[in-house]
């Protein structure tokens, strides 16, 4: 009997901080402004999401600098939260196919609202759950993973950076979107696990992008 109540306080234990967890990676609510659609952080009101859903287009200058690097390949995006990037993509480049990955679905139905389904895949998951599951390789890999305005310290790390180096198709491209850390700390960070690899970095304000290219 004691045995059975334990797993059952485990159980329940589990439960709550699995629903903790997704509510503190829910989105804010997006707003519809002319043709453009935006979100801001909850925290401090400062707008980090833009696109406009006529022309496609992301209207940030880090999503812009990103999406200058894809081609018509195979993509992965982690870190869907509005879509932006997601939809302009597909609307670019007409053979491009894309996986989107997110901890929550809140904005799915908006993403396949404005996208080409067909050549979209949506998953519902935790960025680095995905990486440790996921058997498929990539042309393209864009991390744009962020609680509220921080990124979280498993993107930073070795493991995850190294894994998704395996899952990068030769002479693929890494891209990640970072804000507020030192440039020479996020290098050294990417040179250790993306050797003999072509590493380029582009600042602008707090933002900084890094891409990276597998010789």
């Amino acid at each position: 009997m004691k045995t059975f109540l334990l797993g059952v306080s485990i159980f329940l234990l589990y439960l709550i901080y699995d629903m903790n967890i997704h509510e503190s990676f829910k989105p804010v609510n997006y707003t519809i402004e002319g043709d453009e659609i935006y979100q801001k952080l909850e925290d401090n009101n400062v707008e980090y999401s833009r696109f406009n859903y006529k022309t496609k287009e992301c209207k940030h200058w880090y999503c812009k600098e990103m999406i200058k690097q894809v081609t018509n390949k195979k993509v992965l995006v982690l870190g869907v939260a509005l879509g932006g990037i997601i939809i302009n993509i597909l609307d670019k480049y007409k053979n491009a196919t894309v996986t989107g990955v997110d901890i929550s679905d809140e904005n799915f139905d908006l993403v396949k609202k404005y996208s080409d389904t067909n050549r979209l895949t949506l998953v519902e998951e935790d960025a680095k759950v995905y990486i440790e599951k996921t058997k498929e390789k990539f042309d393209i890999i864009i991390c744009d993973v962020f609680i509220n305005k921080y990124v979280p310290e498993f993107v930073l790390s070795k493991d995850f950076l190294d894994k998704i180096n395996k899952m990068l198709l030769p002479n693929g491209k890494f891209l990640i979107n970072t804000i507020d850390i030192d440039v020479k700390r996020l290098l050294s960070i990417m040179n250790e696990s993306f050797r003999n690899a072509t590493i380029e970095t582009k600042t602008n304000y707090l933002n900084n992008l890094v891409f990276v290219t597998k010789n």
